[in-house]
C-alpha cells in the first residue's frame, strides 16, 4: 500500500479523540512518520493509522455517517463526495468538492470526506 491508502496524520489524531480504537498495522508517531507495528500495541505516542475503507467503515458504522465519493464527470478532476446520514431514512447532509472544485482522485475526495465527517 501506499501513503494514500492511508488517513493522513491530522484525521488520524481526530480520529482517535472521536474513540477510534480498532487495531491497526500502521501507526503514526506523535512527529507524523508512518511505520508499521506488526500487531504491538500502541503506545500513547502513536496513533492507529486506519485504511481510507477502515476509517469509512468506522464511520459507517459507530457514527451513522456514510461518505460517498464518486465520479460524476469525465473533466480531469472528476471526483465529488457526500455525506449522508443514517437515521430512520437516509438523509444527504453535505456534499463537497474542494474549494469549489471537483477532486483530482478518489484518495483526495476520501480524505476530504473522512475529516468532514469528523468535524460534523
Amino acid at each position: 500500500m501506499t501513503t494514500e491508502d492511508f488517513v493522513p496524520f491530522e484525521t488520524a489524531v481526530l480520529m482517535r479523540e472521536k474513540g477510534f480504537d480498532t487495531p491497526c498495522d500502521e501507526v503514526y508517531d506523535s512527529d507524523g512518520n508512518l511505520f508499521n507495528i506488526m500487531n504491538k500495541p500502541l503506545d500513547d505516542y502513536e496513533y492507529c493509522a486506519p485504511t481510507l475503507a477502515v476509517a469509512l467503515k468506522w464511520l459507517r458504522e459507530t457514527h451513522g455517517l456514510y461518505a460517498d465519493v464518486f465520479v460524476i464527470d469525465y473533466a480531469p478532476e472528476p471526483w465529488v463526495a457526500n455525506i449522508h446520514r443514517y437515521n430512520d431514512e437516509i438523509e444527504l447532509v453535505s456534499v463537497y468538492r474542494h474549494n469549489g472544485e471537483f477532486f483530482r482522485t478518489y484518495e483526495d475526495a476520501a480524505h476530504f470526506i473522512i475529516k468532514a465527517c469528523l468535524d460534523k
